[in-house]
């Protein structure tokens, strides 16, 4: 029997599994985080943060009873930092969070799923975004979570 899978269940775990580091992780949006004070004035700071973006899933080949039974769910994970280090050091930090995911199970939908797999497809190359005043670094990951129905 062929079933689809629920993904919003995984994209919740993933947030959780990101924002346990105890950074500040946006749901596709900003989250309220970056300056603390004004920027440019003594005193201020700016805290990273990160961005969590889902992308076009779709199912791998599983058997011919149950098409739907595996499925690569991809994500775009966006960094912020105010030096290059920074939001190298949080893209570091973040994959190794995304990491633990392997072998979790969980329930999306009507079946329960094992991460089986987690690939980071490419690693982003920190950008200096110079419009702002001061200027901040911007670097993207693509991560893909290899699911298989468990049964």
């Amino acid at each position: 029997m062929s079933t689809t899978i629920a993904r919003a269940p995984l994209t919740d775990k993933v947030l959780a599994t990101l924002k346990a580091t105890g950074i500040a992780v946006g749901d596709g949006e900003l989250p309220d985080a970056s300056w603390v004070g004004h920027p440019n004035a003594p005193g201020s700071s700016y805290e990273p943060f990160a961005v969590l973006g889902e992308l076009t899933a779709d199912r791998a080949d599983g058997p011919i009873g149950d098409s739907q039974a595996d499925w690569r769910m991809p994500y775009m994970v966006e960094y912020f930092g105010i030096t290059r280090s920074q939001a190298s050091w949080l893209a570091d930090k973040m994959r190794g969070a995304l990491d633990s995911l392997r072998f979790t199970r969980i329930t999306l939908g009507p079946a329960d799923y094992k991460v089986q797999y987690v690939r980071h497809d490419n690693l982003g190359s920190p950008q200096r975004i110079s419009v702002t005043n001061p200027p901040f670094w911007h670097q993207q990951d693509g991560i893909t979570l290899w699911m298989g129905k468990e049964r």
